[in-house]
């Protein structure tokens, strides 16, 4: 959560208006986790954050308004093994809950996208030693994710 407000806050000073058409979002998606089952929630998530009682300090979510969505498929790699591991119960999650933005690449003139994504796996309990993508069930911190080309052409051959 902490770095995805100044991340955003980057994305919005150098990029137009978050990219709202769902086809689009659901393409991106599909490129960011192929041959995956992608469907949308019927719900949002509001992780906003307050802390301390009386004048509280408040951290909003700066995904709170972003739809949720459903993403089915294995893990793809190391860090996501240890985020989808339940340590309970000796399992793996192959399902994760998805918030993000898409925007246009600040500067970038061929149609390149620039997605912001917050997501976890549903019923982790991962070890505390993976905690970048874990964080121990709640919802972890954001990364960054830049169609190369390639990506480009197959998300979005008119995107400008």
């Amino acid at each position: 959560m902490r770095l995805l407000l100044p991340l955003l806050t980057a994305a919005c000073a150098f990029a137009a208006d978050p990219i709202t058409d769902e086809t689009l979002r659901f393409r991106v998606l599909s490129a960011i986790f192929p041959d995956m089952e992608i469907g949308q929630v019927q719900r949002r998530i509001d992780s906003t954050l307050r802390l301390g009682a009386g004048p509280s300090l408040l951290f909003p979510d700066a995904l709170a308004l972003a739809p949720a969505y459903r993403v089915t498929g294995p893990p793809q790699d190391e860090r996501e093994r240890c985020a989808a591991a339940n340590l309970v119960k000796r399992t793996a999650s192959g399902e994760r809950e998805l918030r993000f933005m898409v925007f246009p690449w600040p500067g970038a003139s061929r149609g390149e996208l620039l997605a912001v994504l917050q997501y976890r796996f549903v019923d982790a309990e991962p070890a505390a030693a993976c905690p970048t993508l874990a964080g121990s069930g709640r919802w972890p911190t954001a990364f960054l994710w830049r169609a190369a080309a390639t990506i480009t052409s197959r998300v979005c051959s008119s995107c400008a």
